[in-house]
């Protein structure tokens, strides 16, 4: 008898571990009371910040060759990342400006080399935002079409990967090490082409058809490309479920080899194991996937959330766009280009007389999505022709 497998119900919820990643989380900020725009008060300033206040803010771009380029797709799931403007190496002392910005869409530009900055375009509630982020923290997710470990693996939406390096062209990324699984050191490493990756989740593809059958990992099952050549890794069962069998489907058989299938959430194993270690279904009603739910919401891009004058707040808005700028630290008077604020996106005026602009020429706002540990000031010249929405 002949099924597909739920890969809810498959062997990674125990090896959810194998692959490291590291994103930055943020809660939503509540949005706060609206404050009528104040008079301009000019601040007494330093004579030696007087003339860093007057210049224009500078535009921050990447240094150096992109090597890839990843972008989202359509609108991705929300998600928060920080964000700095300041050139990497730039003169600057005191505690550096950051910004938490949650985004639906964006790309990043990754350059060749070592290089732990990382350009990046987001969009967020209507602004968009311009400036850098540490590499590690960019989202790298794989195309299921491009096959990893030796081909064992086709990659799901929930599989991240450890990224190494980045040549022109490629990303070089590794599979980490786990307690579950043995993977040759050779296999780990994988250098992927940027066609074959993106910035947000790709559609899950369906597990493959097949006899439903049961493997033994009590002592570890070897998992191969190809009969009769030494494994590329080793599944072990945890202590504490070793009595329970890992489900799988088997595609086919070769003398005292056979293909199988473990579907997981994050990724499909695909190899050959020695006979021996299968046998037919699971009696229990579940293996060792039995701690996972029976379903699991498909990942895959978001939908576009909903657009129209009544989703509006109360606030600010702008016919045209509205150039925004951010201090390139904490109490600093250099000011930096970090996006714009979309023409009819409502923003609030920033009333906290902490957020003093350094110059007349810009005034503080506030703005949905965007945090930080600095404030964010739009030119002053523009908004006067703003008008409030109630």
């Amino acid at each position: 008898m002949s099924r597909v497998i739920d890969p809810s119900r498959a062997l990674f919820s125990t090896l959810s571990p194998l692959f490291l990643f590291g994103v930055v989380s943020c809660a939503k900020p509540k949005p706060p009371a609206y404050m009528e725009p104040q008079p301009i008060v000019p601040q007494p300033v330093e004579p030696d910040t007087v003339a860093i206040a007057s210049r224009p803010p500078a535009r921050v771009a990447v240094t150096g060759p992109i090597g890839c380029k990843l972008d989202t797709l359509g609108v991705a799931p929300t998600a928060s990342i920080v964000m700095t403007v300041v050139p990497t190496g730039a003169p600057t002392t005191g505690e550096p400006a950051k910004l938490v910005v949650q985004y639906e869409a964006g790309s990043f530009e990754l350059p060749t080399g070592d290089a732990t900055s990382a350009g990046a375009a987001l969009e967020s509630q209507g602004t968009r935002l311009r400036g850098l982020v540490a590499v590690a923290d960019v989202p790298v997710y794989v195309k299921p079409s491009h096959k990893l470990l030796g081909g064992l693996v086709t990659p799901l939406p929930k599989l991240h990967l450890e990224l190494v390096g980045v040549d022109a062209g490629a990303l070089r990324v590794r599979v980490t090490k786990s307690d579950l699984l043995e993977i040759d050191d050779a296999a780990r490493a994988a250098t992927i082409p940027c066609a074959a990756l993106g910035a947000s989740p790709f559609e899950r593809i369906p597990p493959s058809q097949g006899k439903e059958v049961s493997l033994d990992g009590k002592v570890g099952l070897p998992v191969s490309a190809a009969p009769d050549e030494p494994p590329i890794m080793t599944i072990h069962v945890p202590p504490a479920t070793v009595d329970l069998p890992i489900e799988a489907v088997k595609l086919e058989t070769k003398g005292k080899w056979a293909r199988v299938e473990i579907p997981s959430p994050e990724a499909f194993i695909t190899g050959w194991v020695p006979s021996d270690h299968v046998h037919g279904p699971p009696k229990k009603q579940h293996g060792i996937v039995g701690m996972l739910p029976k379903k699991e919401k498909a990942d895959g891009p978001a939908t576009t959330p909903p657009s129209g004058d009544e989703t509006k707040p109360a606030g600010i808005e702008c016919k045209a766009s509205l150039d925004i700028a951010v201090p390139g630290r904490v109490g600093g008077a250099e000011l930096f280009i970090a996006g714009e604020v979309h023409a009819g996106t409502v923003f609030l005026m920033d009333g906290d007389p902490k957020h003093a602009a350094p110059s007349p020429d810009w005034r503080p706002i506030l703005l949905r999505g965007v945090t930080g540990n600095v404030p964010i000031f739009a030119r002053t010249q523009t908004l006067e022709t703003c008008a409030k929405r109630l």
